[in-house]
């Protein structure tokens, strides 16, 4: 859960600029090499594994959501459950029977992983998807979701419900991205990053 203030509004814990550049380089790269190629006839803006690990789910520009087995290459499943370009998609931590996807038709949707057939639309009248890699979460115990507004405001929802559980106001910009860490003694993190560097960390 968010823990909820006396005002009934979470309010970041910290708000931290992003560094400029920050890279690491391992001291013993081991060579890689690639095992396989997915072709796709639209262009991919996300991919997320299931949690097994057998199975890729991949967001499309054309607004198309597809599944694949890693281990034929193979296409096992195609739906276009949005409108506009997908910007994320994301297995549900509980079990991977859902798909969480964002799209630039300013909808979260939560769709059936074995018909990909839409269970849900989790939306908000002042939820606006800002670029086409925005990126959208669950909660680690899969009963929330989470996603930033180009308005600037970060919305959670209740996925059982659809209802839109907080709208949290501190970016002063476009949000790009949410994650979501689990915490300690009964408590939960997000964090949520905008266009002008700054990353916010909310209880």
């Amino acid at each position: 859960y968010i823990r909820h203030g006396p005002s009934h509004a979470a309010t970041p814990r910290h708000t931290t600029p992003a560094p400029h550049h920050a890279h690491t380089t391992p001291h013993h790269a081991t060579p890689s090499r690639e095992v396989r190629t997915l072709r796709s006839s639209s262009t991919c803006n996300a991919v997320d594994f299931s949690g097994e690990g057998a199975t890729v789910v991949s967001g499309h520009q054309d607004g198309s959501v597809r599944l694949w087995d890693i281990g034929t290459g193979a296409k096992i499943d195609e739906s276009k459950p949005h409108a506009n370009q997908v910007t994320s998609c994301r297995f549900s931590p509980r079990g991977g029977m859902q798909i969480l996807t964002c799209s630039r038709d300013n909808k979260l949707k939560l769709l059936d992983a074995r018909t990909l057939q839409a269970i849900s639309t989790l939306s908000h009248e002042s939820f606006r998807v800002a670029q086409n890699w925005s990126r959208a979460t669950f909660s680690p115990d899969g009963q929330y979701v989470v996603a930033g507004s180009a308005t600037g405001t970060v919305h959670v929802w209740e996925t059982i419900t659809g209802r839109c559980r907080q709208n949290l106001t501190q970016h002063q910009t476009a949000v790009s991205s949410c994650a979501w860490a689990p915490g300690t003694g009964g408590w939960q993190q997000v964090a949520s990053c905008d266009k002008n560097g700054y990353i916010n960390m909310w209880d």
